[in-house]
């Protein structure tokens, strides 16, 4: 979802018809001509950014995907002042979600991924195997891959493998919670029970 034209241009229109924060958000779509969604997204989320924040958006592209500019709004302002400046680079990412946590991550100057122990990477495997896996994007390249982090660690992996397997962590959150396969109760009962909470923190693209 993207608002054509300046970002300044639609915060002032969005400022223009709903001043004091009391329209109703029907009414703020039908003046504008704007879906309900996007009204939505204007009203709660980036009408509670600085003015500072608004002209650096501005600055960096004029079409604005808004729910990754949602997203990035739930944060604290001292984190979404290190993320502004990199979403040409989220928008270009193969999941803007996964790539918003690299963000945060980086600039903390931590990956949270290096904190899980091999181990639990080929647990991941042999509960793959064990379901006999092989569709996309659980496939038996994408298995031997999980399994040789856990041979031969993480931290020696490429950025693009890292942004791989953080896509791939990526896409098992958007399965049912009891089918998933980075979090379950055969991991959970090998004793990865930290691993897994390191898993949930990662921002899902939902």
């Amino acid at each position: 979802m993207t608002t054509n034209g300046t970002f300044a241009k639609n915060v002032m229109r969005y400022r223009d018809i709903d001043p004091n924060g009391t329209i109703p958000v029907e009414k703020i779509a039908a003046g504008l001509g704007w879906s309900r969604n996007t009204s939505y997204i204007f009203k709660y989320f980036i009408s509670e950014l600085s003015a500072d924040e608004l002209i650096l958006i501005d600055q960096i592209v004029e079409q604005i995907d808004l729910e990754i500019i949602k997203a990035i709004s739930l944060l604290q302002p001292e984190s979404r002042a290190k993320i502004w400046t990199h979403i040409p680079r989220i928008l270009q990412a193969p999941s803007s979600f996964v790539e918003i946590d690299r963000c945060i991550e980086e600039a903390k100057g931590h990956d949270l991924l290096i904190d899980i122990r091999p181990k639990y990477w080929l647990c991941v495997g042999e509960y793959l195997q064990q379901r006999n896996m092989n569709h996309y994007p659980f496939t038996k390249n994408a298995i031997y891959f999980i399994n040789s982090i856990g041979f031969n660690g993480y931290t020696g992996l490429s950025n693009k493998q890292k942004d791989w397997i953080y896509d791939l962590i990526d896409k098992d959150k958007k399965r049912p919670d009891h089918d998933r396969f980075f979090i379950n109760e055969h991991v959970l009962n090998k004793g990865f029970s930290k691993e897994c909470a390191i898993i949930k923190q990662l921002r899902s693209s939902y």
